[in-house]
């Protein structure tokens, strides 16, 4: 952050190696300013590493050891938002040209410079870091509610992909639905009680029915999260919500979670989003490679509890091409067709990861498999 705040003077920064100079700064600006003085390049660069930030850094040219283009061309560098200013009497073409270049200085002022000449230079450079400092800001919301925006418009597309895997399993449940009632209807039709196996049959459409309205409303509507999550405990909730989805009908799932909790700082809703999309993404890799050879379909969730909190998700699956793997990550890249994804999957999920300070890596083996490894700090 630049140091323009409201109702505290800007932070100017003069580098001079003659004191006499710096004193007269002093005098002249400390009541507009607050004022840091620097006798030499290295002393400069200092301040600004250790002192920072300042609003603006004017420099002399002519110094031993470091001359103000070189200090400037460095200060950017350390410094990027600390506007700067280079003043000078002995400047040569050269070295006014390196020192707009490669410090990309905002004002060259020459020597003699009376003090009101200064003091609007330096205003006019504070007005240029108020300028820039308000448009990154606005850059930096527009960003992150895109972010979110991305974030509900993968969520819903999850959960269109969710909705119809589940209404696949509902026409299936209507076929033995009807075919139970038609076999009570014959059956008090022809004054015998109901077959117990037909009945059965429909408590076993009334159990899977309450587990898919279940599961769809979960994901549809998330309960309300106090910010943070078991993520052990969110693991099995997803792959059970996967099951009802009928996503993971012909794969076999292994997890491997430890008894205890492990809570990290996050919402359920995102952390369910990480891991579905996770986890989808792991099943579709195994369907994927099902032509290529005969291995059984594996998916693997192991979470371990070490120096913070480790989720690995493992598939058998087809793998990722190395050319691919640095766009994995990018927004709207896909290797499926337009009705398998959107592309936006996990570049919101690192999206995600990121706002809660954890990580999430990939390494991959075409034809083997592939591990998404996503860290997270742990909570007490």
């Amino acid at each position: 952050m630049l140091a323009v705040r409201p109702g505290r003077l800007p932070r100017v920064l003069f580098v001079d190696d003659e004191p006499q100079i710096l004193d007269s700064f002093r005098d002249s600006f400390r009541r507009v300013f607050d004022v840091d003085v620097a006798t030499s390049g290295l002393e400069g660069l200092a301040k600004l590493v250790d002192n920072g930030p300042y609003t603006v850094v004017v420099s002399d040219f002519q110094m031993p050891g470091m001359n103000g283009a070189q200090f400037l061309a460095s200060a950017k560098i350390v410094a990027p938002e600390t506007v700067r200013v280079l003043l000078t009497g002995q400047a040569s073409v050269a070295g006014a040209m390196a020192a707009v270049n490669d410090g990309h200085v905002f004002r060259f002022l020459t020597k003699p410079c009376a003090p009101p000449q200064l003091q609007r230079a330096l205003e006019d450079a504070i007005e240029q870091a108020r300028l820039v400092t308000a448009d990154r800001d606005l850059l930096e919301r527009k960003l992150a509610s895109m972010s979110d925006h991305l974030c509900r418009a993968e969520r819903l597309a999850s959960l269109g992909t969710m909705a119809g895997a589940v209404g696949h399993e509902l026409n299936n449940l209507l076929a033995a639905f009807r075919a139970s009632v038609q076999m009570i209807r014959e059956d008090v039709a022809a004054g015998q009680p109901p077959c117990e196996e037909d009945l059965e049959t429909l408590e076993h459409v009334e159990a899977h029915l309450e587990s898919h309205a279940r599961g769809l409303l979960a994901y549809g509507r998330p309960r309300l999260s106090t910010g943070t999550t078991d993520l052990g405990a969110t693991v099995r909730d997803a792959i059970e919500m996967l099951r009802v989805g009928a996503s993971l009908k012909h794969v076999t799932v292994d997890m491997t979670i430890p008894e205890q909790p492990t809570v990290i700082s996050a919402e359920r809703a995102d952390v369910e989003q990480v891991l579905i999309n996770l986890i989808k993404n792991a099943v579709e890799a195994t369907q994927d490679a099902c032509g290529i050879d005969e291995r059984k379909p594996v998916v693997s969730i192991e979470l371990k509890n070490e120096d913070g909190i480790t989720c690995i998700v493992r598939d058998n699956g087809i793998g990722i091409p190395d050319a691919n793997l640095p766009l994995i990550f990018e927004p709207y890249f896909t290797t499926r067709s337009g009705d398998r994804g959107t592309g936006l999957g996990l570049f919101v999920v690192r999206q995600i990861v990121e706002r809660c300070g954890g990580t999430l890596t990939v390494e991959s083996t075409p034809h083997v498999g592939s591990a998404f490894t996503l860290r997270v700090p742990a909570m007490q």
